[in-house]
């Protein structure tokens, strides 16, 4: 007999209003909470001919030290956790705040995880990754400033000093090669991201609003 192997695929779903997961669609691909809302919602859509299982999680993001880290939360509930979905079927998943509106963006993940089939052989699952933002902040109150700087091992962060989180939709850098795209990237409010690479001299980037803008790292 053949040993089970799973494979887990993570897909952070961070353009677009809706996505699709192994022939199941979610929309939309963002969440956000303002701050006179308690809930809300998305939909899971099967468009398989046969039934699939997602279990639903939802967990705190954060970047300390310019890394990506994700951990258990308390102050945000999913409901329901887990979905069965018939062939055709829709799911309505309600995400919601249990305590008052934070005072500063919060950011969070929820993940889909599709459940392996229980049978013998390869079972790849699928993950989806969606950000979701609490506690948004008007943008009278100030937008995302960004600033670089270069670690000791020749690194360079991103810093994000503003009060809101800012998505770099097309990010690009600058080394004496030329111009390198690089993944989508987000920058949470008050905090940084490590670009994993040397000899950055300058960084350029476009926006959700179509705005491009270019930093020369010092």
């Amino acid at each position: 007999m053949k040993p089970l192997l799973s494979l887990a695929l993570t897909l952070c779903l961070l353009t677009g209003p809706a996505a699709a997961l192994g022939g199941v669609s979610v929309n939309p691909t963002t969440l956000l909470l303002k701050p006179q809302q308690r809930a809300t919602e998305l939909t899971l859509t099967n468009t398989l001919d046969g039934p699939v299982t997602f279990d639903l999680t939802l967990l705190t993001w954060r970047q300390p030290d310019g890394l990506d880290t994700l951990q258990p939360t308390q102050a945000v509930v999913v409901a329901p956790s887990s979905v069965t979905l018939a062939p055709g079927a829709q799911q309505t998943v309600r995400v919601a705040r249990l305590g008052a509106a934070p005072t500063r963006e919060e950011a969070y993940r929820l993940l889909i995880t599709q459940r392996a089939a229980a049978a013998p052989g390869v079972t790849t699952r699928l993950q989806l990754s969606l950000p979701l933002f609490d506690g948004i902040v008007p943008a009278a109150t100030g937008a995302p400033a960004v600033t670089a700087t270069r670690g000791a091992d020749g690194r360079v962060t991103l810093h994000n000093a503003g009060p809101v989180h800012l998505k770099l939709v097309r990010l690009e850098t600058r080394t004496a090669e030329g111009w390198t795209p690089q993944p989508l990237t987000y920058l949470l409010a008050q905090q940084g991201r490590i670009l994993d690479m040397q000899g950055v001299q300058e960084l350029r980037w476009t926006t959700e609003d179509g705005k491009t803008q270019t930093l020369t790292v010092p």
